[in-house]
């Protein structure tokens, strides 16, 4: 049932309602669960919201749309830029204009450098999440 249902979404869909959630879950889910559980179950939670949804994106993409592992830990590398890079580099951007002083000195080239440094240093456990998601798809929605 839940295959079909999945199956009606196209792969870029997924992709797409995989980056929704983890924008979504910077902007809003993350710091309104830091209100309201406090600042270090909120993070538990918006960490445990980001691995959640790798893992169910490249699960869908190899278990209900048959793409190989390397497209679904591609995938997986793909979203996961947009959420560490992209969103957080608008996040942080607009943190840099509102309170400068918090941020000293930091320039554009130390800008970019942080969030590109970041991405670099946790590839390897996107790439590891990813390729999970995308065995624990094939386990899942295996032909019975």
């Amino acid at each position: 049932m839940a295959q079909r249902s999945l199956k009606k979404l196209s792969p870029a869909a997924v992709l797409t309602l995989g980056i929704s959630l983890l924008g979504l879950n910077l902007f809003f889910i993350g710091p309104a669960l830091s209100r309201v559980l406090g600042v270090m179950p909120g993070n538990i939670a918006f960490v445990v919201i980001r691995v959640a949804t790798l893992i169910a994106v490249t699960a869908v993409l190899s278990g209900v749309h048959k793409r190989n592992r390397f497209q679904t830990i591609s995938a997986g590398a793909f979203i996961e830029f947009f959420d560490h890079v992209v969103f957080r580099g608008f996040f942080w951007a607009m943190d840099m204009r509102a309170h400068p002083e918090v941020w000293g000195k930091v320039g554009p080239m130390e800008f970019a450098m942080g969030l590109l440094s970041g991405f670099v240093l946790f590839f390897p456990l996107i790439l590891l999440l990813s390729f999970l998601g995308s065995e624990l798809g094939l386990k899942l929605f295996k032909k019975r």
